[in-house]
Order: C-alpha cells, then structure tokens, then sequence
C-alpha cells in the first residue's frame, strides 16, 4: 500500500505525521509499506527530513518527488498516483495530521474482514493537548449542526457501508481501480467527487471508528470560518456535478439560519466584533454565536460553489 502526502512547507507537521507512520507500521503484520511524498513546491529542509527518516526506517520504503513551484494539491495528488500505478492501495492523508499508532493493525482488520469494500475511512480528531479555538471549532465540527458530517471529526462507535458525508480525504484508502484520481478542475470537494465517482462503478466505502488520524483544527476563529465557507463552496461544486437535490436541504437550512441570524442579529455582531482575527482565545459567547455564524457561511458557501462552478478556477 502506498501512503500519499503532499506536503505544503509544514516542516514540524510533516515530522509529526512521517514519524506517526514508523510507530504505527510496528504493528502492521501483513502490510507492505511504501511512502510517497510530493513536496509542493521542493525545500531542502523538507528534503533532508524525508531523508532522515529513509535512512533509519527499516521495512518502509520511501519515494521522494517534488515540484519547482506550488501546485493545486489534486495535480500533486495525481502525480503521485501516476508515478506509482502498481500499489494495491492507496492511503491519503494531510500533512498535518498523523496516524493512530493502531491504525495499519486496523486497516488489515478492515481490508480482510470486508474484501468487498473499495473505500475505508474514519475519523480525524482534535489531537491530545489542543487548545483555546481549536477546541471550539472541533466541538462544532462534532456537533448536531453539522449533521451527518459529524462522524467525521468524532468517534462515534458506528461501523458499517457509508458514503461522502462520513469520509475525508485527510483519512482516506481506496483500492487501486481506473476512477482513482482527482479532477483538476476541482479546487475543492475533490475527495466528494472521487467518492462519487467510484460508486457510480459499484465501489462501496466503509466507515470504521478505529481507523483513527489525529489533525489539528484551525486556531484562529476568522480562518476556521472562512474554512467552513470553502466546506460550503467544496459542497456547492460537487452537488451541481453529481447531486443536485442536496440543494433543496441547502436552501431549507439557509433560511433558517437566515431567520436565527436575523432574531440574534446583535448578539451575532458583537461576537464577531470581539472574535480578533490572528488571536488563539475563545472570545465570549463563541459556543452560542459559532453555530450561528458557521452554520450560515457554509450553506452560503453551498449556494455560491453551485451557481459559480464554471468559474471555480478563480475563487
């Protein structure tokens, strides 16, 4: 299996997660290991420490690839996946985030309890330690608002054939078959679509609470909002390809935060007047104001990714 990481100058990051896949590997008894990384675009301290981990990791092998200037991370995915057709599986995760030391001893569980499933994928939670906005987003992001997307960041003790809403692509594996790779013209949502993609060929995707990845959430306010806007925009292109009913529930859900926002309209703005932007602490009133705000930005987000897909490429 190979493991696929696109790393985008995140030198302490990437350390964590290549270092997660040595501990983790000690317990993979059936499973041969192979690393592939794009560094995107090359550095040379981020090139010496994948050679230092080449050096002192026996039984993973590691591939190396970089790119003069930085690319959409979809083409640096697919070069990856182009220079190395012949893996069985193909494992993808952030470069800020890192494995379980479990997960591999998981995976084989998965891949051989459940050989007709060509998708596996589970949570990514908040990593031991986090605080201030982290923790606020991440108890939003596990929250009833976010509907069923909130397997995604919790682990709720469910097992068993899932879909998109469940799976991210920064703990995601998918066995070798034509659909796998990532369409260019997607900035976003690309891990909907390649999900999508592969059910439309009879693929089906299994949602596993033990298959774990740790990865960090957005510390500053102002950015984990406008992240859940790019959720919404990632959501809004995907739905105008492969389903277009999701924006009957978008539009429902926007009006009633539409309707919640006008009722709060003055508590909302003062909240987000006292939230300072490059600032790690949790202003007060977050956890009654966030699901306000970031339930409303995301399905404006919805609406503006689905009416604006042909000119997704400037956004």
């Amino acid at each position: 299996m190979g493991i696929v990481i696109v790393c985008h100058r995140r030198y302490d990051h990437l350390k964590r997660c290549l270092q997660s896949i040595v501990e983790a590997s000690r317990f993979a008894t059936r499973l041969r290991i192979e690393v592939l990384v794009n560094l995107n675009p090359w550095e040379e301290p981020l090139e010496n420490l994948v050679a230092q981990f080449q050096s002192r990791s026996e039984g993973i092998q590691w591939h190396l690839h970089s790119t003069e200037k930085s690319l959409p991370a979809p083409i640096a995915r697919n070069i990856l996946l182009e220079r190395h057709p012949d893996l069985d599986w193909y494992l993808f995760i952030d470069d800020d985030a890192f494995y379980d030391s479990q997960y591999f001893k998981e995976f084989e569980k998965c891949i051989f309890s459940h050989k007709d499933f060509g998708l596996f994928g589970g949570p990514n939670l908040l990593p031991p330690g986090s605080q201030g906005v982290e923790v606020a987003s991440d108890w939003f992001l596990q929250s009833r608002f976010c509907g069923p997307f909130r397997k995604r960041y919790s682990r709720e003790p469910a097992h068993g054939e899932s879909g998109d809403s469940s799976l991210i692509l920064c703990n995601l594996a998918v066995r070798k078959n034509p659909q796998l790779w990532f369409d260019a013209q997607l900035p976003l949502g690309e891990e909907n679509d390649l999900i999508y993609r592969h059910q439309q060929i009879g693929e089906k995707a299994y949602y596993c609470a033990n298959l774990i990845v740790y990865h960090h959430r957005r510390d500053d306010m102002i950015m984990f909002l406008r992240q859940l806007f790019k959720y919404g925009l990632g959501r809004g292109f995907v739905s105008q390809r492969h389903h277009r009913t999701f924006l009957v529930a978008a539009m429902v859900g926007l009006l009633f935060w539409t309707m919640i926002l006008i009722l709060f309209f003055p508590f909302a703005i003062l909240w987000l007047l006292l939230t300072k932007k490059n600032s790690r602490k949790v202003a007060p009133g977050t956890y009654g104001a966030l699901p306000i705000w970031g339930s409303w930005i995301y399905f404006i987000g919805v609406f503006w990714g689905f009416f604006n897909h042909k000119n997704r490429d400037q956004i």
